[in-house]
């Protein structure tokens, strides 16, 4: 039976979910957005992904939309999932369905056309609510009073849920980090803690898809503190114990850039290559994000240069700025500002005029254009200099003088100097 309403939104009405809807509804079919859409239109929250279950087997589900000229894209086809492609927009729909077996990776499944029985296999209270495209709410498990009141529960017995599937020690961190108010239910933790060593067992992606949400959440320092004191972190992101400074670069975040999970994660890191080249590994990174950690550990340093900060002259700024990019050059300010608030009392007062500095700087390495060095190493060539490694060090004495003007020399001036540099060296 309905419990509830779930008041009507946008994203309810688009012509791509009411074209899949339609689609489903028809000749005995049933269709209801299920999960995240739900929650996150009650605790109003922006949707991002619209997930619809339905009693259809996936064969009917597939067929339907084929004939309705729907792109199809099999995702997950053999668990009951397909990705509706509708005006542009992705849908996922799945079938209703029941655990037959689980080892605490990966589930069997037979499909189901119980709405109960579904709901039943779902993790938390809140992630288990469904509403028709009317907003009817089929709430079975209290989910709607526990989002309210910032409860964060496992649907039955929390052991039961996390031994289905170990994800779920992150997944239940990840939404008490987004939705939980006051202290973590005591059997969750319970259970999370007895299973932790199990998360090691996990893939690598799954865990990454896990805690990069996580490093995003605006109380992250809080839950992995939690984490951290119930052995729980060690086993999802080993060496990553300087809550400290992530507490303090949140602080910082907030003033300047906004959050990043990369950046984040490199601030609970000790500053080693191998560290974050093994982090980087364990959790299957992408090339990008894994390169982006390494560099930040271990950041390729003009020289004379091993810090930013705004007590930094202007030309050594500019070496750095223009050696590491503006991006490497934010995110190594907002670490280095956070380990300065990691001294204040409480890591959140500091004085105005320091956050000013710390703000203009950070500004600064976000609005760097790189600048183009004007010459190239045909311009030496040309100037008869024998191709090879003093072709390359002419180009560097005048490339480095360039940055300390602040690279206010156009090609002209830079010309000028190569004239000079290969007569004075009898090149």
């Amino acid at each position: 039976m309905p419990t509830d309403r779930l008041p009507s939104k946008p994203w309810m009405h688009t012509p791509a979910v009411i074209a899949v809807l339609d689609v489903l509804e028809g000749d005995g079919g049933n269709a209801r957005f299920v999960g995240g859409c739900v929650r996150d239109s009650l605790a109003g929250k922006d949707v991002k992904d619209v997930d619809i279950a339905t009693n259809l087997i996936p064969e009917q589900v597939v067929g339907r939309l084929e004939v309705a000229n729907i792109k199809v894209v099999p995702t997950g086809i053999e668990h009951g999932t397909v990705t509706a492609v509708s005006h542009h927009q992705p849908i996922e729909v799945t079938t209703l369905r029941r655990d037959v077996a689980t080892d605490g990776r990966w589930a069997e499944v037979a499909f189901t056309d119980d709405w109960v029985e579904d709901a039943s296999r779902r993790d938390l209270t809140f992630n288990a609510m469904y509403a028709d495209r009317h907003g009817t709410l089929y709430d079975y498990f209290g989910g709607r009073q526990d989002l309210r009141l910032g409860r964060v529960r496992f649907i039955g017995e929390a052991a039961a849920r996390i031994a289905e599937d170990r994800l779920r020690i992150l997944r239940y961190f990840r939404f008490y980090a987004l939705y939980g108010r006051g202290p973590v239910d005591l059997s969750a933790l319970d259970a999370a803690r007895a299973a932790a060593p199990e998360i090691t067992k996990l893939s690598g992606e799954r865990v990454r898809g896990e805690m990069l949400k996580l490093l995003e959440a605006d109380k992250i320092a809080q839950v992995l503190n939690v984490m951290q004191a119930n052995g729980i972190l060690h086993y999802a992101l080993p060496d990553a114990e300087n809550i400290a400074r992530l507490r303090s670069l949140v602080t910082a975040e907030g003033v300047t850039a906004g959050r990043s999970a990369i950046r984040r994660l490199a601030a609970l890191l000790p500053d080693s290559l191998e560290v974050a080249r093994a982090l980087a590994e364990r959790l299957r990174l992408s090339n990008a994000d894994a390169a982006r950690l390494c560099r930040l550990a271990a950041p390729d340093w003009p020289s004379g240069v091993r810090r930013l900060d705004p007590d930094l002259n202007e030309v050594d700024r500019g070496r750095v700025f223009y050696r590491l990019g503006g991006p490497d050059s934010l995110d190594l300010i907002l670490l280095a500002w956070a380990e300065t608030l990691m001294d204040e009392e409480d890591g959140s007062r500091f004085a105005r005029f320091e956050t000013e500095k710390w703000r203009a700087l950070a500004e600064a390495a976000a609005n760097w254009q790189v600048p183009v060095f004007p010459l190239k190493g045909a311009d030496v060539v040309a100037r008869g200099v024998e191709a090879g490694p003093e072709v390359g060090a002419v180009l560097a004495e005048i490339e480095a003088d360039w940055i300390s003007a602040r690279f206010a020399w156009d090609r002209a001036r830079c010309l000028v100097e190569l004239d000079e540099r290969v007569a004075a060296k009898g090149l």
